[in-house]
Formats: structure tokens, C-alpha cells, sequence
């Protein structure tokens, strides 16, 4: 039996067979835009006063440039073994000018997001001009050199132009988006006050630029219950002793003691800043940043943030004798849950979890920002003790609140666990149908006697009937727990069976929402013709869009469109859905008098329907007119369903009268 074969890939060969070991996935197909990104700002803030970076999206999507005022990079020289530069930093891993330690602040030091990047592109072109000459060089296929280093001219500008296009075969995915480049520059932009960003894409120019970590957190945060706590940037040091260099005892002829070598001595330095506040904002902004790279993992920074926090609360709270008799005290969820902030951290000796520097887990990170906080909160103690006892407040009712929802959330899965059907947990109003499967349909109907003709019309086996009594809650302004409250929402969730898919702080456990767990092909709202028809349909859709939005989105919920007139004329019959079509009908029969008298009955609900008309109109699949609801866009749906939910009646209204049939579509 012969021994595998054992061979050394080289550098291209790591780059594109081993993706996921520096980019932590060949999903993160960003990743490449943030490492040149923050290459870029490292040169402008480590050599200049001010400068400007510009990123170009193509056309097409995937081809990106990337420009600085920097110093330009020097691909024209060479390292001590006759290695040019441009070779060392497109085409080879662990090469890099950022290994020397310092003062200096780098978003990273191992010397691989260019050359990654560069190999894994089948364009990849680089202009640079550099004390007064501007070179090109560019790559194919996967850092395969297709145009040498070429000097093109004597300029008197300086920076690097960087143009590329990801290569199909070593991500999942190539295409960006517009909004995905905005985030990662916005993110970036924040602790840069010295930099502005230009961002084209087509005829749309965008520009960042940040002041200030608080002109940022002030811009990306609403509802502040208290003013924002600003805390002056702060720099830590911590010196660490040099190790002297020992040669293994097991070695022959160890070197004499007076010519082993010592590293130096090196002072490591850590400047934090964080701006935060209380908010009653659903989704709390907590974002730390470290050498500007945005972690977006929970890291130690973030743990530190908190942990300071919740200690001097804890303190101020048992000093004070806010907490009630046997409450436990302050836990780290109870902060995250009431406080938002940013936090920014700058390194001399940086540690990122990994290459895509999606976190860090160094220990000095934490205990340096816990100390900063508790010392920032206690000065803040003292000169706004206000609005210090207000944060105090709100953390205990968040964490109150919590606990609660703890309980809610108990009762809310036991609830939801149990089966529907007549021997074990049956719900009240519901007549079920045998077969349970995509040709299966539930009519949710306005009061129990328009479910009554649902009822006496329908096909049992398929068709299942289910009567909303009462005023239905609006979930667009209801926080969770007054929702799980809700009998009629929760017997709607039991009925259907999916799950609920909510994102919440107190409810992260009920995020159970499985669209395979349906009980029915198609969820169909059956409601008067008017507008408090209407008005039960939007809070109908919004409850599902809240809690089960996917349904709307693959296409499962509808609009039966029932009659709002019954015309006849002797034996014949005819049905109108609108005034205008009522109108026409009428003019149209009484041009034919000698079949009779023409009379128009206006249906005030569903339940003056007999189960014929309620089966010709609503429940035959042959013969009845159902609507479909989309979502279309997400932004708008949100900013539309506000509006549909506005607490003025009369706005409410007008808006639905005029809209709503523009978030459904014809099915037959």
C-alpha cells in the first residue's frame, strides 16, 4: 500500500481552493469590498489630514472601483529579495506593509484581502499613482497577469484606482445590490470623520460622511427616552514586557545566556468612544466598531459595553433601593434589551476573531470597555442626574417587561402546541373541514352569521369556515404581548398551524413559523362590501403580514369578492359588485320592460346571502371572483399599511377606499 501523496498549494491555489478559511464563506461574496474599502481608509487616516474615497457600482452590478486620495500604492518597488511590490500584494498571501508595531491604526494586519481578492476575480485592474508616476497593472481569470506594470505618466496626483469583478466559480454569488454597497460605506463612513464617500451608481450619487460618532448615532436612532450620553474618547495603555527568546533545552549547544535575544518592550495602546441612549425601539441599535471594521457578531467589545452597564445600574439601583422585595437583579439581557449605542475601538495591536473580522474575543477589549463605561456613567451620575435615573427607570421596566414576557411566552408555545380538532383543543367558531391539504381552504368571516351561509354553501370536505367576532386588534401598533393576549389572533394561529415569525427582544423564542406546517392551500377573507368590510380586511392583512408575512408572500391569502347587489328581473338573476356596475345592469334590463320589473337589493352584509349566491359568488371555484394579495414592495407595504392603520379615522378611510385595490390581484 503506497503512502498519499503530500504537496504544498501555492498561493493562488489557497486563495481559490481554500476561500472559506479567509473569507469565512464563499457566500461572503461583500467581503472583498470591505477589506479594499478599509485598506483604503487606513492609508488616508494614517497619512493625512483629510481625504476622499470613491466607489462606482457598474451597470451591470458586479463590476466595482474603488478610488483614494491616498498616497498611492508602490508597485514600482521592490522588497530586499528583489520581490516587486505589486507582485507581493496582488498575488501573494501573508505579504503586507502593516506587520510593524506602533502608534499606527490598521483595519487589519495579515496582508491576505487584496491578494484573496485579486485571485479569486476574473478582473481584477490597479492604478496607481505614487510620488509622481502613475503605473497600471491588471489581472484575469483569477490573477493570472494579463497587462505588466506599465508606467503610463509624470503625475502630480496621487492615490489607487481598484477595479474588479468577482468570479462566478469561487462565490455563490457575484450581483450586488445597491443597498448592500450603501450599508457597508454608511457602516464604514461612521468613524471617519476625515474621509467623505462618494457612492455612483448610475445616475444616482450619494454622499457619507460623519462629524462625529454621534452625528452617526443620532442619524440611525429614533425615540430616545433620554438625551444622548456622548463620552469623550478615552485612551488606555497597557505595557507589555518584551519575551526573552530561550532555546529549547533539548538542543545541542544552546547559545550562551549573553547572546539570546529579547523582543522589546511595547507599550499597546486602546482608545474607546461610545455614544448611547435608553430607547423603546423595537430593534435596539447596538453596533461596535474596532479598527473600522463593523463587527457584525457579538464580540467582546459589545460584551464589555453591557457588562459595564449593567454593573453600575446593578449598584445604583441596590444603593438606592429600587429593586422590589426579592428582585433579581439586572442581568445582561435586561440592558440589551432597553440600551442603544455605538462603540467605537481603536488598536495599535488588533485581534479579530477571523479574517472576515466579523468579531473579536480579546479578553483586553472587554475589561477595557466595562471600566470606560462605569466610568463614563459615573460622571454622568453626577452631571445629569436626571437623566441618569430616567436610564436607571427604563432598564428596570425593560427588565420587568421582560419577565413578564417570559410568562406570555410560556403560556403562548404551550397555547400554540395544542392541536385543533374537535376531541383535543378545539376552537371555538371554527367549522373545519376534512381533507387538510393545498386544495383546502379557510374562510375567515365578518361575525357569525355571514359564516352561517359560508357554511350551509360549502364543499365540508375542503372547505373550512372560521367567524371573527368583535373588533379586530391592530397589530401594526400593538406590541407582542398585547397580541399573544389576543384570543381571536391566537385561535387564528392555532387555526392555520404555521407558526408565528416574529422579531421581537422579549420574543425571540416564538420565531417557530413554518409555512410547511399549513393547514390549508389558501386562507380567504370573506367580509362586507363597505368600508368596515374593508377596514376588517386591512387588519386582517396586517396581522398576517406582522406575524406571518411569508403566507402574503407565496401567494396564500385572498379576497373573496362577494356581491353588493342582487338585481332580478322575473326568474333571472344578477349580481353587482359595485354601484357602478348596479347602475349599468338596472339601465340595461329596464330597456327590456316586457320581461318585467327590474329590482335592485342591497346586500347590507354576507349574511343576506342565501347559500346559492353564496356559492355562486364566493365558494364555486368555477364561477366565483377571488382576489389575490401581494406585497409587492416591502418598503412601501410597511409604509402603506401605517397609513392604513393611522389612528384618524377619516384619513384611514379615504386611503383605503382609494388603495386597497391596488395590493390585490385578479386570480379568475
Amino acid at each position: 500500500m503506497q503512502n498519499d501523496k503530500v504537496r504544498a498549494l501555492n498561493h493562488r491555489e489557497q486563495a481559490r481552493d481554500k476561500l472559506p478559511v479567509f473569507f469565512g464563506s464563499r457566500d461572503n461574496f461583500q467581503h472583498g469590498v470591505k477589506e479594499i474599502l478599509n485598506n483604503m481608509v487606513d492609508e488616508i487616516l494614517n497619512n493625512f489630514e483629510e481625504g476622499h474615497i470613491y466607489i462606482t457600482l457598474d451597470e451591470d452590478l458586479k463590476t466595482i472601483t474603488l478610488e483614494d486620495t491616498g498616497r498611492g500604492l508602490p508597485l514600482a518597488d521592490i522588497d530586499d529579495n528583489n520581490t516587486p511590490y505589486y507582485e507581493l500584494l496582488f498575488t501573494t498571501l501573508f505579504a503586507g506593509g502593516k506587520y510593524e508595531k506602533g502608534d499606527k491604526v490598521n483595519s487589519g494586519t495579515n496582508g491576505l484581502g487584496m491578494a484573496v481578492l485579486n485571485m479569486t476575480s476574473t478582473l481584477f485592474e490597479a492604478t496607481s499613482c505614487n510620488l509622481g508616476k502613475e503605473y497600471y497593472i491588471d489581472y484575469a481569470d483569477g490573477g493570472i497577469m494579463k497587462t505588466p506594470l506599465t508606467f503610463v505618466k509624470d503625475t502630480d496626483k496621487h492615490g489607487t484606482k481598484l477595479v474588479f469583478q468577482l468570479d462566478s466559480a469561487m462565490y455563490t454569488n457575484v450581483t450586488y445590490t445597491y443597498e448592500a454597497i450603501k450599508f457597508i460605506i454608511d457602516r464604514t463612513s461612521k468613524v471617519s470623520p476625515k474621509i467623505t464617500f462618494t457612492f455612483t451608481y448610475i445616475d444616482n450619487e450619494e454622499i457619507f460622511h460623519y462629524d462625529s460618532l454621534e452625528d452617526y448615532f443620532l442619524k440611525h436612532t429614533l425615540d430616545h427616552l433620554i438625551a444622548p450620553i456622548v463620552c469623550p474618547s478615552k485612551m488606555y495603555e497597557e505595557l507589555i514586557k518584551g519575551e526573552e527568546f530561550h532555546d529549547n533545552p533539548a538542543f545541542e549547544n544552546p547559545r550562551p545566556l549573553e547572546t539570546r535575544e529579547r523582543a522589546e518592550d511595547f507599550l499597546e495602546k486602546t482608545q474607546i468612544e461610545v455614544v448611547m441612549s435608553c430607547s423603546n425601539e423595537e430593534t435596539l441599535l447596538q453596533e461596535s466598531m474596532l479598527n473600522g471594521n463593523n463587527l457584525i457578531e457579538r464580540s467582546s467589545i459589545h460584551d464589555g459595553v453591557i457588562l459595564g452597564i449593567k454593573t453600575f445600574i446593578n449598584k445604583y439601583a441596590k444603593d438606592n433601593n429600587l429593586y422590589e422585595k426579592k428582585e433579581k437583579p439586572i442581568s445582561n439581557t435586561d440592558v440589551e434589551g432597553a440600551i442603544t449605542f455605538c462603540c467605537n475601538v481603536e488598536s495599535n495591536n488588533v485581534e479579530f476573531k477571523g479574517q472576515t473580522k466579523f468579531s473579536t474575543e480579546k479578553e483586553l477589549y472587554k475589561e477595557v470597555a466595562k471600566k470606560y463605561i462605569q466610568e463614563m456613567l459615573e460622571i454622568h451620575a453626577i452631571e445629569k442626574k436626571d437623566d441618569f435615573v430616567r436610564m436607571v427607570k427604563q432598564i428596570l421596566i425593560c427588565k420587568r417587561a421582560y419577565e413578564q414576557s417570559t410568562k406570555t411566552i410560556e403560556a403562548t408555545k404551550k397555547k400554540l402546541s395544542e392541536k385543533v380538532d374537535n376531541m383535543n383543543g378545539g376552537v371555538d367558531g371554527l367549522d373545519d373541514c376534512k381533507i387538510h391539504d393545498e386544495e383546502s381552504e379557510i374562510y375567515i368571516a365578518e361575525g357569525t352569521s355571514a359564516l352561517g351561509s359560508i357554511i350551509l354553501a360549502r364543499d365540508y370536505l375542503r372547505q373550512a369556515g372560521f367567524a371573527i367576532t368583535g373588533k379586530v386588534l391592530n397589530c401594526l401598533k400593538a406590541n407582542y404581548e398585547k397580541i399573544f393576549a389576543n384570543l381571536v389572533i391566537m385561535n387564528l394561529i392555532r387555526i392555520l398551524g404555521c407558526g408565528v415569525d416574529v422579531k421581537s427582544k422579549f420574543n425571540k423564542e416564538l420565531g417557530n413559523f413554518n409555512i410547511k406546517n399549513l393547514r390549508y392551500g389558501r386562507i380567504v377573507i370573506a367580509t362586507d362590501a363597505d368600508f368596515d368590510g374593508q377596514n376588517i380586511q386591512v387588519l386582517l392583512l396586517t396581522m398576517i403580514y406582522r406575524l406571518m408575512r411569508e403566507l402574503i408572500v407565496e401567494g396564500k391569502v385572498y379576497i373573496a369578492q362577494t356581491p353588493k347587489y342582487i338585481i332580478k328581473q322575473k326568474d333571472d338573476k344578477y349580481y353587482a359588485f359595485t354601484d357602478l356596475e348596479r347602475d349599468e345592469k338596472v339601465a340595461e334590463l329596464n330597456l327590456q320592460p316586457k320581461n318585467g320589473k327590474v329590482t335592485s337589493n342591497y346586500l347590507k352584509g354576507l349574511g343576506e346571502l342565501d347559500a346559492i349566491d353564496m356559492y355562486n359568488t364566493a365558494l364555486n371555484p368555477e364561477t366565483r371572483v377571488m382576489t389575490k394579495v401581494t406585497i409587492g414592495s416591502v418598503e412601501k407595504m410597511i409604509e402603506n399599511f401605517e397609513i392604513w392603520m393611522d389612528d384618524d379615522v377619516t384619513r384611514r378611510r379615504e386611503f383605503i377606499m382609494e388603495h386597497l385595490h391596488e395590493y390585490i390581484n385578479d386570480e379568475e
